[in-house]
């Protein structure tokens, strides 16, 4: 799933996290896994969906810049 880019480019890859809330603790989050457009991060989305078992947690596909 790992995607690292050709040697001095930048390239969008696509994170996917796990946020949840948590009152008077603030934001954790755990990065579950990295892919090369947002169409797959969104694939795995839907599978990872399970993980979200309270109004407090959202998964989310971010797009990040990556630069070498």
């Amino acid at each position: 799933m790992g995607c690292p880019p050709t040697e001095g480019k930048e390239k969008m890859i696509f994170l996917l996290i796990w946020f949840i809330v948590i009152p008077e603790q603030g934001v954790r989050y755990h990065h579950l896994s990295t892919h090369a457009n947002e169409t797959l991060c969104k694939a795995q989305l839907k599978h990872a969906s399970v993980l979200v078992s309270d109004k407090s947690q959202t998964l989310e596909c971010i797009g990040v810049e990556w630069v070498q």
